[in-house]
């Protein structure tokens, strides 16, 4: 099992669980009874990024899924609680060598659902890397896309501010070999640093501060400027929390390591 999700089918009574497999199926069952009720091939493998919508008009459950695996697709497919597929957001403003049909040797780094201003619809964001490295941001009833942005290197973590200082989004992304770049509402590039030789993640704290680590540092930036770092002990595991109380988790041989981040 690759992913799990949770919804709501509403026409039959059911709450459901949904299960992406290695034999590349996307499984729908009761999630009351583990009764198998549909099952469909998510083209064109390995359905491990799975988000869970709900249909702004209808109220409908929506999943979600994508590869984060290199395939020969990219795209992601949204099927409702029948296993129906419903959309699919494959298609860039300018491609850059990625075709109109999906096969583009690219794989799904992040997928995230939400409006990038005050008087924005909903929109759907899509960060790929492979054979393009590419944000794209899709309308997301048409699945038009609305912008794109070619990436200098490989990304590895996307970060969506939904509040910034000018009232709209921010879209943040995170490169391999240790850039991060933020793109305004827009799609224009507004910021750009870098911090290491590499990075391997990026989060962002409830106080609105992006957290980047790789395999030793972790990186705090504020306001677009990098102003703390600290040491990691062991492997990194991720930035966990809530609002109250979070920071970075690491581990070693004999025990678990939490840094607060004010």
């Amino acid at each position: 099992v690759a992913a799990l999700a949770s919804g709501r089918d509403d026409k039959r009574n059911l709450d459901l669980i949904v299960a992406g497999t290695g034999s590349t199926n996307l499984i729908f069952l009761n999630a009351a009874t583990g009764k198998h009720l549909d099952d469909v091939i998510s083209p064109y493998g390995l359905p491990d990024r799975i988000r869970v919508h709900l249909h702004p008009v209808t109220g409908e459950s929506q999943f979600m899924v994508g590869h984060s695996q290199l395939t020969c697709c990219s795209s992601v497919r949204v099927w409702n609680p029948q296993a129906k597929q419903e959309i699919c957001y494959e298609k860039s403003l300018i491609p850059k060598g990625r075709t109109d049909y999906g096969w583009d040797s690219c794989s799904l780094v992040e997928l995230q659902i939400q409006a990038l201003g005050p008087d924005q619809s909903e929109r759907v964001i899509v960060l790929r890397q492979g054979a393009v490295n590419q944000l794209t941001v899709y309308d997301q009833a048409t699945a038009d896309p609305l912008w794109d942005a070619t990436l200098g290197g490989a990304p590895v973590a996307l970060v969506v501010r939904s509040r910034y200082e000018a009232g709209d989004a921010r879209c943040f992304v995170a490169e391999q070999f240790g850039g991060i770049v933020g793109f305004d509402a827009q799609g224009e590039r507004v910021f750009s640093t870098r911090l290491a030789s590499s990075l391997q993640g990026m989060s962002a704290t409830p106080n609105g501060s992006l957290v980047a680590w790789s395999s030793n540092q972790l990186y705090l930036i504020k306001d677009g400027r990098h102003f703390d770092s600290f040491s990691i002990t062991g492997k990194s595991l991720g930035f966990i929390g809530s609002a109250i109380n979070h920071g970075f988790l690491s581990s070693d041989s004999a025990q678990l390591h939490f840094q607060k981040i004010n």
